[in-house]
């Protein structure tokens, strides 16, 4: 309990606490939309076939226009914005920033029950300690991110499903049902705990087979599937079609050999090979309560890892999220492995030797201490989001229009405007449309403004407009909001301002 809490407190503290970038806009930004009761919200633009027909999308990454004409609904499972809204009605807009660390609290207390169950107390503390400095729960507990939650959810469904009891079933088909909601395409992972029900859970060897826990396993755990088809019926028409704009090229088994590449460095990257000593609890397990919690624990690992190789390849170590459920089991068998051996080296009466172990498998924290460094300090990288949100609600006209890629949904949930994304802007004659949506905006008596990321997003706006005189941004910007990086803001205006002779300071804000 003392390292969960610990855990949590040091990942409140390095907390970002900003509706930045894509995923956590776009979670906080329909967390505000379930608070309020409702799935979709008004866009006025969507219906004026001057801007509709630029080839701009008017929502923000992390929005998609909704069945009704003129509306825009999140795209994101509603499972993480549902906990998120209930934090929101509780402590407010600043509680929605807490569900990711208490998660991971829960997380690790989780993987200490496991660990204990296999192999004793002190390798379940070896555990939690491995869970708590495991650098990617980390990163995604400091951020506003689903990964944790949803790590949690199936390690506590794990955990219940072992205690072979009604209630046990009852509880893991409820987090099952939530982990379902959180992340709808892990939904194949519920096999995992419904079978260790069906089994009897932990039990030596079933005197019969558990049909009813079974059954209220099942009930329960069908109204997470079932809430996210209904969910997708009445967003986005269908439901069985999610909500991301091309998700039909998402999962191809083109991808898997790429994945196959990629994830393995990546991992060894950041954890090192110890770990995967771990997978030797396939053999040393004996036959039992320990038997299967390691076969379900080896399920587990497989199912997650097989469910993201023939997804979209990514070639950097944060993409390692999608594996914390795996990663969770892989350390809770590590740590049993650890656990077994100094049980042995006691036995032998090597007791000194026996307490060398654990030291030893800190060389796992050791080797991800580099990227461990760098999530502890991430959060200097988001503060000049929320500065960016409360300066431009005080600034921006009630006509403004914000035109953005990267930080259009940080634009919409701090201000409430409306947003014109260029990131689907697609077509040979990109330049004279970026100009001709501006000048449309300006004619419908709007005012529309550049939000602009220097580092992540001027490169690309200068290199696929090229020739557009609104994507040389050659005129002095209105506003800078700079930590490590910079955002600029521009008024589209401003230009002619500019070239006419006008001159004017601009805004420098650091956090």
């Amino acid at each position: 309990m003392a390292i969960a809490l610990v855990a949590a407190a040091v990942t409140m503290n390095r907390g970002a606490y900003s509706a930045s970038f894509v995923d956590a806009s776009g979670y906080l930004a329909a967390a505000q939309l379930l608070r309020e009761g409702r799935l979709a919200r008004a866009v006025p633009l969507q219906l004026i076939p001057a801007v509709r027909d630029s080839g701009a999308t008017t929502s923000p990454v992390g929005f998609r226009p909704g069945i009704g004409s003129g509306t825009e609904v999140p795209y994101y499972p509603l499972g993480y914005p549902m906990l998120m809204a209930a934090a929101m009605h509780v402590g407010g807009e600043q509680a929605a920033y807490l569900v990711a660390p208490l998660a991971l609290a829960a997380l690790i207390v989780c993987v200490f029950l496991l660990t204990e169950m296999l192999a004793g107390g002190v390798a379940g503390v070896l555990a939690a300690v491995l869970m708590a400095a495991n650098p990617i729960a980390l990163q995604n507990s400091i951020t506003a991110m689903s990964d944790v939650p949803a790590a949690a959810c199936w390690a506590a469904a794990w955990y219940f499903a072992l205690r072979g009891t009604s209630g046990g079933a009852a509880a893991a088909g409820a987090l099952v049902a939530l982990a379902c909601l959180i992340r709808p395409n892990l939904t194949a992972m519920a096999v995992v705990p419904g079978m260790l029900i069906l089994y009897g859970g932990a039990r030596s060897a079933p005197a019969r087979w558990s049909c009813t826990p079974t059954a209220v396993f099942g009930l329960v755990a069908a109204a997470g599937p079932l809430a996210t088809a209904w969910s997708q019926a009445v967003l986005f028409g269908t439901a069985f079609q999610p909500g991301y704009l091309g998700w039909e090229t998402f999962f191809d088994r083109g991808h898997v050999a790429l994945n196959v590449r990629a994830y393995p460095r990546l991992f060894l990257d950041v954890f090192g090979w110890l770990p995967l000593t771990g997978l030797a609890m396939a053999v040393l397990s004996s036959a039992g309560a320990a038997r299967v919690l390691v076969v379900s624990g080896l399920a587990f690992i497989a199912l997650n890892i097989g469910l993201y190789l023939p997804y979209l390849p990514h070639d950097h170590w944060p993409f390692l999220r999608f594996f914390l459920p795996a990663l969770a089991a892989l350390t809770v068998l590590f740590s049993a492995t650890v656990g077994l051996a100094m049980n042995a080296l006691r036995q032998r009466r090597l007791t000194a030797l026996a307490w060398l172990l654990p030291l030893a498998a800190s060389a796992i924290i050791w080797q991800g201490r580099s990227v461990t460094t760098y999530v502890l300090d991430e959060w200097k990288v988001h503060l000049r989001v929320p500065v960016m949100g409360r300066y431009l609600r005080e600034v921006l006209p009630k006509n403004a229009v914000v035109i953005a890629f990267f930080h259009g949904g940080s634009a919409a949930y701090y201000t409430g405007h409306n947003v014109v994304s260029l990131e689907w802007m697609l077509g040979p004659a990109l330049d004279e449309a970026l100009d001709e949506l501006v000048a449309n905006l300006e004619r419908l008596g709007c005012a529309p403004v550049f939000v602009v990321d220097e580092a992540l997003e001027e490169p690309t706006l200068k290199e696929r407009f090229k020739g557009s005189t609104h994507a040389a941004l050659d005129w002095p910007a209105r506003a800078e909001f700079i930590t490590t990086e910079r955002i600029r803001y521009f008024v589209a205006s401003d230009r002619q301002r500019h070239l006419a002779g006008e001159r004017w300071a601009t805004d420098v804000l650091r956090p």
